[in-house]
């Protein structure tokens, strides 16, 4: 089968990177395409420069002015490449807004198969509208695109049913969950010698932001801890919603020694998660949320809201604990229950333990190329 001649539009200038993990997975989808042509939204200052980053792979930065004109810049790079090399091409966006727009302006102008992701699975619940003006504008858009588009690529099964809530036909939804290097996360080990850990760690590491939901996080831990004062919480990030925690944790926790602590973010996340003895994710929303297969190879019970990859990986009562989006008493409960129930938390650690790591969702890293490419042509 002839190889498709790709012109990608996205974000993250860490794509110029050397080594960097998604630059990785981009050559490899790049090895799978006759050429694949990335464009990445960026602004002047960033200082990024067009590389030939593998012998088929060429990347672009739009070098904006401002972010109010990157839509604009990224449409001139794409048609340049178009007229000047007179291939057919497939375009593909990682979202369907400022990106998407990019990808839908492309359709118009030069009749390109065009290939949107919505990784996201922000169309689920109006939590994301509701955090800003902004998003509720990229919703907007955001409905116009994805049915606009001929193939939209998705993560989760959940995130397939929500595109097609919005009028999406199935025949154009395609699953690709993005793969994970698994390699450094290594299994925590147990000794079943001892009794539960009389100190009860639990770990949370993410981008600080409001789809976090860290208030949710930190009610329902305080709650949990009035009933049993020997669990603790590391939260380790970095973002806007720093000085929030803060200032909640100072709040919560007047006149006695926090049982929470906030951390700067930590390169060595193996590690982290081998020190805990349940992963905590509170989140309103997530695509696939990595973490959470990372914690389960690593064996670590897990107590998270319903997202992600939550019911498709992450399964309840079976390796940990999965409870409604924002809701403070299930949370709370199953916080206390992780950390006390001791037959159930070591059956999840069992189930864990018995779970092939090659066959879990996301980590089959050596196909994922040729298996991004055939997305394309769905």
């Amino acid at each position: 089968m002839t190889k498709p001649h790709v012109i990608a539009i996205g974000y993250g200038a860490h794509i110029f990177t050397p080594y960097n993990v998604e630059r990785q997975r981009l050559i490899a989808c790049a090895a799978e395409t006759a050429e694949l042509h990335q464009i990445i939204f960026t602004v002047r200052m960033s200082g990024c420069q067009f590389e030939q980053a593998a012998d088929n792979l060429y990347v672009y930065p739009t070098n904006s002015r401002s972010k109010f004109t990157m839509v604009f810049d990224a449409i001139v790079i794409a048609r340049r490449i178009i007229k000047e090399s007179n291939q057919n091409y497939i375009v593909t966006t990682q979202d369907p807004f400022a990106a998407g727009l990019v990808g839908l302006m492309l359709r118009y102008l030069h009749q390109v198969h065009l290939v949107v992701q919505e990784h996201g699975d922000v169309f689920g619940s109006s939590h994301w509208r509701r955090e800003s003006v902004y998003n509720q504008c990229s919703y907007v858009l955001g409905r116009i695109v994805l049915r606009q588009a001929g193939v939209v690529r998705v993560v989760a099964k959940r995130v397939a049913r929500h595109v097609a809530a919005l009028g999406v036909p199935q025949e154009k939804i395609v699953r690709l969950p993005v793969s994970i290097d698994t390699s450094s996360f290594t299994p925590k080990h147990y000794n079943w010698q001892q009794s539960q850990p009389h100190v009860f760690q639990f770990v949370t590491v993410a981008r600080l932001v409001k789809q976090k939901n860290f208030p949710l996080m930190l009610r329902a831990f305080k709650s949990a801890w009035e009933q049993n004062q020997h669990i603790r919480l590391r939260i380790i990030g970095s973002g806007p919603e720093h000085s929030t925690i803060k200032a909640l944790l100072a709040k919560q926790y007047q006149g006695v020694t926090s049982p929470v602590t906030l951390e700067a973010w930590s390169e060595d996340i193996p590690t982290v998660l081998r020190q805990a003895d349940s992963y905590l994710l509170t989140s309103n929303y997530e695509g696939w949320a990595r973490v959470l297969i990372e914690a389960v190879v690593t064996n670590l019970p897990i107590v998270t809201t319903d997202v992600g990859c939550a019911g498709e990986v992450v399964l309840d009562t079976v390796h940990g604990l999965v409870v409604p989006v924002d809701n403070h008493l299930a949370l709370a409960e199953a916080i206390q229950s992780m950390a006390t129930d001791y037959s159930s938390y070591k059956q999840y650690v069992k189930n864990l333990q018995a779970l092939n790591v090659q066959e879990i969702v996301g980590t089959d890293q050596a196909d994922y190329g040729a298996q991004w490419v055939e997305t394309l042509r769905v």
